[in-house]
């Protein structure tokens, strides 16, 4: 019926009264459920005072492109990420992605484009076109929508893609994932466990893809060993794909490139790792750009040295040519890490807020803190949220708050909401803002799951509905007489030949 990962199936089949139901009706009793489910949705959005847009996409194995949106706001003083659907826009241009993210918003929050406090995005969508790119021409729209990176979002994936603007790096990174794929097959490593070591590429934590590239350049020559061995030995596809492996790693380009990323992924680690410790803030967050900046200069400087690494025999094949290259990738991973870490001002702005500074501030206003705040979010009164975190500093029993979502509890169970109204809002938007750090209540995997459904290929309308029923289960169950509403939408938005309808 519906083939999806088996911790998100829907198995029509196992409920007796549907049987000898068409297909076509149990579509139409998908799109009921998703109609309904939405229409929570947008119940709940048109009550959150904020909301923040999440996109992810993938390109299937028909080169078709599905992009996943997830929204996120408060409910009922907590913060929720509710799937929304996937969609597929009609060619993988700037614009057309754009269309498409502006028509859903706009069926959100028609009256409200202040509502939207943050955009996020990964693969495609966020890449940039000749002039522009999506974030861009979305603020122009929605002008509180700040651009920001999301711990949900891989680092390394970003760079990744990135860089296939580039035909060269696109058949880098294809090598790559061939070899890592190679290598991790039960088969393959039952030929040769035992014999020597093999450096496990896929395994690593989120399948990073600096660590396979550093295993392989410092496994290459292990490498070529196990593919000469199952060469010899095996006359299956295996010993087939080992020689084009073998090809593979002995080719110039291929070993230069590797040679290239093995000296830049380590510090795109170090920088995203910093952003994402949870002590940062704007001083160290430029100073890590700053450094970043200039280490990346300096490779992209070293082309020399990089040349001199090659193995003599391929000295010729590394040609002066890929300077040209080298200067176009390292360009593109600066602008692509500038873009993604631009918009700081929010993590001064949660400095304000912790709980740990306010000893601190009671005795030295944090007057630098309060101004980025207010640039960053211009819908907060500095005056009078100024005034409030003076009082709330000068209020020592609540020195033991942890989180922001305790913060908000203490003022709605003291009814202190229109006295502190000001530091209220700044709290909704910080919690409902998807930050840089995988804090605790803030830690939400709804973008994760939905990997399970970004490369199936049922039609993209079953798929959002049967996406939204697996990952939407605890809402459904909370929506009111939801079987009853699905009927109802069911029999009333369609036309057949025989009346449902109950007289």
């Amino acid at each position: 019926m519906y083939h999806l990962d088996s911790s998100f199936r829907f198995d029509v089949c196992s409920v007796t009264v549907l049987e000898g139901i068409s297909q076509a009706i149990l579509n139409k009793l998908l799109e009921a459920m998703l109609s309904i489910c939405q229409n929570q949705i947008k119940e709940e959005v048109s009550h959150a005072q904020y909301l923040a847009v999440m996109c992810d996409d993938i390109v299937d194995v028909c080169d078709k492109m599905q992009v996943a949106v997830v929204l996120r706001y408060m409910l009922n003083g907590k913060p929720v990420e509710r799937f929304w659907g996937f969609f597929n826009p009609v060619n993988r241009t700037v614009d057309a992605l754009t269309e498409m993210l502006q028509k859903e918003l706009y069926g959100l929050i028609p009256d409200c484009p202040s509502k939207l406090i943050a955009q996020t995005y990964d693969g495609a969508v966020s890449l940039s076109g000749d002039k522009t790119n999506v974030h861009t021409l979305m603020k122009k729209q929605y002008k509180n929508a700040h651009f920001i990176h999301c711990y949900a979002h891989k680092h390394c994936g970003i760079i990744q893609k990135a860089t296939w603007q580039n035909s060269s790096m696109k058949v880098f990174f294809n090598d790559i994932s061939s070899i890592s794929t190679y290598f991790s097959r039960p088969e393959v490593l039952e030929k040769i466990l035992g014999q020597m070591v093999v450096p496990s590429c896929t395994n690593s934590k989120e399948s990073n893809i600096t660590f396979t590239i550093n295993a392989i350049h410092a496994m290459k020559d292990t490498l070529k060993v196990c593919c000469e061995v199952l060469e010899t030995r095996t006359l299956t596809e295996i010993g087939t794909e080992a020689t084009a492996i073998k090809r593979i790693l002995n080719d110039a380009d291929f070993e230069f490139w590797l040679y290239f990323f093995s000296k830049v992924m380590p510090h795109i680690d170090e920088l995203f790792s910093q952003f994402e410790y949870k002590s940062i803030d704007v001083r160290k967050a430029t100073i890590s750009l700053s450094t970043f900046y200039h280490i990346m200069k300096t490779i992209r400087n070293e082309y020399v040295e990089v040349k001199e690494n090659c193995s003599e025999n391929k000295q010729k094949k590394c040609c002066p040519e890929k300077a040209a290259t080298i200067e176009e990738v390292c360009d593109i991973i600066l602008l692509k890490c500038s873009e993604r870490l631009s918009f700081i001002n929010h993590l001064e702005a949660s400095k304000l807020l912790v709980p740990d500074n306010f000893s601190s501030f009671l005795s030295k206003f944090p007057n630098y803190e309060l101004t980025e705040a207010v640039d960053a979010y211009p819908m907060l009164d500095r005056e009078k949220l100024g005034t409030e975190l003076a009082v709330l500093y000068a209020r020592s029993d609540i020195y033991q708050t942890k989180k922001l979502i305790d913060l908000l509890r203490f003022f709605n169970e003291s009814h202190l909401q229109t006295t502190f109204s000001e530091t209220v809002k700044l709290i909704k938007i910080l919690i409902t803002t998807p930050m840089i750090t995988e804090e605790s209540e803030r830690c939400f995997k709804t973008l994760e799951k939905i990997k399970s459904f970004l490369r199936n290929p049922i039609a993209i309308d079953n798929l959002t509905a049967l996406g939204m029923v697996a990952l939407e289960c605890n809402m459904v169950k909370k929506i009111t007489e939801f079987n009853e509403k699905v009927i109802d939408c069911f029999v009333t938005a369609n036309n057949f030949q025989e009346d449902f309808m109950y007289k």
